[in-house]
C-alpha cells in the first residue's frame, strides 16, 4: 500500500473541526447562539445516520459576510485552542511512521477547508480534499461551493484525485470512523474502521475490515 487516506473529524481528532471553529467564533462574538440553534440537531442526525447529502449543500446564513481572513483566523485559532488537545496520539504516531516511510498521505473530509487546513499543517500534510464556501470577492456568500465532500461526493472527489495522479485504488488505504464514508471505504484496496460508529462497526464486521481504536 502506497497511499494512505484519512478522514479527520472523530478519526484523527476526538471531536470535529467545525465545532472548534464555531466555539472560537462565539468567543469573538462573530456568531451568536441564536444563529446556531440547528447545529446540535444536524450533528445528532449525522451521528445517527439520518443526515442526507442535500442538507449539507444549502446556505449556512451565519457565515455570510465573513472574509477569507476571518475564516482562516477562526480556523487556526479554534484548532490551536480546542483541537490540539483532541488529537488522537495513536493517529499522530501512525502518520509520523508513514511519513518516515515516504508514503503518500491524503486527508479527505466533509468539513470545510478553512477549519481543516490547520490540521493538515500540524501533521505536515499537503494534500487535502474538503468542502469549501463560495465567495463574492473577499466575502463569503454563505453557500457551499459545488458539492460538499460528503458520502458519494467524497468518493468521487477522491477518485478524481487518484485518477489525475495515476494511483491505483487497490494501492490505497482509507481510515474513517463514519458509516457515511462506506462508499469510499468500499472502493479502496483496504478499509480501516477507526473508532467506528455503530453502523460502520456492524458493516466492517460483515466485510471483514480491520477495526482500530485510536486513543489519546
Amino acid at each position: 500500500m502506497n497511499t494512505f487516506i484519512f478522514d479527520i473529524d472523530h478519526t484523527l481528532l476526538r471531536s470535529a473541526t467545525g465545532i472548534y471553529f464555531v466555539r472560537e467564533g462565539l468567543a469573538r462574538k462573530l456568531f451568536f447562539r441564536r444563529q446556531l440553534i440547528r447545529i446540535p440537531i444536524v450533528l445528532l442526525k449525522y451521528r445517527m445516520g439520518f443526515l442526507k447529502g442535500s442538507i449539507v449543500e444549502r446556505e449556512i446564513p451565519f457565515m455570510k459576510g465573513l472574509t477569507r481572513r476571518d475564516l482562516e483566523d477562526l480556523g487556526r485559532a479554534g484548532f490551536e485552542k480546542f483541537g490540539l488537545p483532541d488529537i488522537y496520539r495513536d493517529a499522530e504516531s501512525l502518520i509520523q511512521k508513514l511519513k518516515e516511510e515516504n508514503k503518500r498521505i491524503l486527508l479527505a473530509t466533509s468539513s470545510f477547508d478553512y477549519s481543516v487546513r490547520p490540521v493538515a499543517d500540524y501533521f505536515g500534510i499537503e494534500d487535502v480534499i474538503a468542502s469549501s464556501f463560495e465567495f463574492d470577492g473577499d466575502f463569503c456568500t454563505g453557500y457551499i461551493e459545488g458539492r460538499a465532500a460528503f458520502g458519494d461526493s467524497k468518493k468521487s472527489k477522491v477518485m478524481a484525485y487518484l485518477e489525475e495522479r495515476g494511483i491505483n485504488k487497490d494501492d490505497c488505504v482509507f481510515y474513517s470512523d463514519s458509516h457515511h464514508d462506506i462508499p469510499l471505504l468500499d472502493y479502496v484496496g483496504k478499509a480501516v474502521a477507526v473508532n467506528p460508529d455503530r453502523k460502520l462497526k456492524s458493516f466492517a464486521l460483515d466485510k471483514g475490515w480491520e477495526i482500530l481504536r485510536f486513543r489519546q
